[in-house]
């Protein structure tokens, strides 16, 4: 156990390295520098989250058959070959071909990273569990606010010596993956055959999205406001284009907002314990609605405080929402589990995203923005008020047990 514990320190390492991606504070105009519109910005993000939809299931499956390692090594090859030709093409189709394979490394991460990180602990550890969790997830934000500064930086000298940092650093993630231990619990479900995968995953399915549980509202809450952190950043970054923000800035407002997702991933937890479900889903619920709506200020503080909320989004669904469902799954399928979450988050991304850049483009931001506070406005009123309360007032086994949440 003890040479399986060594996976936590190693998988906070990988966090990091997976995060240190300098683009992210430039990424529009670093695609636009790269001959793209703000339409095919938006339909390559599609494209990003439909690559994983297609791949998230079966690289999910994939993690519980052939192994943690493994997995996570073969991340970190398709993370390397997608850096390396986001650097060197130029135009829509090489974007493309990169953001496919970034997709598709992002599909074996997804998952396999949290079940390792939970099968490296005993399941009697679960405060340690979500703590983990939330380190990780800290550590993933302060690297990302460390690349988005020096991505920054360098982008002064030329878009293209930052895009060639970021395909040297890309390829840090293989090397953390080579040094993980396969968890000895995980290595007799390797004997399973691939005949068990279509039954296997209809019944994570069905436990996940048919099952009337609070937790099942927990994965849809995940799965729709997924939409909201996934645009956020193309969406914030091209308000304070239009606002005149320079590059050295844009990259240190992405920074902070990265700042605050480490912080996030730090005291989330011990501030979500003292809080109820009810209490948690509605906060959840208003946030999106007040960032689109705060998005629309000529004030640029205003705009990035806006963008503050949906960090504040992001952190609810990968460090709270994401441990409760976890602490429901068993150890042999829960790659697969979190794999379907993220399918069907994908999904709807894949679906909404390039609707979202085509409004923005045909009708401008401006217009954009208020319906789409709106339609968070209705899901809010039926989640949080009508299925939340009838489903949120069944008594759970482990309220007594596990942080309100």
């Amino acid at each position: 156990m003890k040479s399986v514990a060594r996976n936590i320190p190693k998988l906070q390492a990988l966090s990091w390295t997976w995060g240190f991606i300098l683009l992210t504070g430039i990424m529009v105009p670093f695609l636009k520098d790269r001959g793209l519109n703000l339409a095919e910005i938006y339909f390559v993000q599609a494209t990003f989250a439909i690559t994983m939809s297609i791949c998230e299931i079966p690289t999910g499956y994939f993690s519980d058959m052939i192994g943690r390692k493994g997995t996570l090594v073969w991340a970190g090859i398709f993370k390397g070959i997608g850096g390396t030709i986001l650097a060197a093409g130029h135009g829509f189709a090489s974007v493309l071909i990169a953001y496919i394979l970034l997709g598709i490394a992002n599909s074996l991460l997804s998952g396999t990273d949290i079940s390792l990180l939970y099968e490296s602990l005993p399941a009697s550890e679960n405060r340690k569990r979500e703590q983990a969790i939330a380190t990780s997830y800290m550590f993933g934000y302060l690297s990302l606010a460390t690349a988005t500064i020096l991505g920054g930086r360098l982008a002064l000298s030329s878009l293209s010596i930052a895009a060639w940092v970021n395909a040297l650093t890309a390829w840090f993630s293989l090397f953390i993956a080579m040094f993980l231990v396969e968890p000895e619990t995980h290595r007799t479900r390797l004997r399973k055959t691939w005949s068990h995968f279509k039954q296997e995953v209809l019944e994570v399915g069905h436990q996940l999205f048919r099952k009337r549980t609070p937790a099942r509202l927990f994965v849809y809450f995940t799965v729709f406001y997924s939409f909201a952190t996934a645009i956020s950043m193309y969406t914030f970054q091209t308000r304070w284009v239009s606002l005149g923000v320079a590059l050295s800035t844009m990259s240190i407002l992405t920074a902070s907002l990265s700042l605050t997702g480490a912080m996030g991933g730090k005291f989330l937890p011990s501030i979500t314990k003292r809080l109820s479900k009810r209490m948690t889903i509605l906060i959840l619920s208003l946030l999106p609605i007040l960032a689109f709506l705060g998005a629309l200020s000529s004030n640029l503080i205003v705009v990035f405080f806006s963008a503050l909320l949906i960090e504040c989004v992001r952190a609810l669904l990968g460090i709270t929402f994401i441990d409760r469902i976890n602490s429901e799954v068993g150890n042999e399928l829960r790659a697969t589990t979190n794999s379907i979450i993220s399918f069907a988050s994908r999904i709807f991304i894949a679906a909404v995203a390039p609707l979202w850049g085509y409004a923005a483009e045909r009708y401008s931001l401006e217009l954009a923005l208020p319906v789409l506070a709106s339609v968070y406005g209705a899901v809010f009123i039926y989640f949080a008020v009508v299925y939340g309360k009838e489903v949120l007032n069944q008594k759970d086994s482990d309220n007594a047990s596990y942080p309100a949440a």
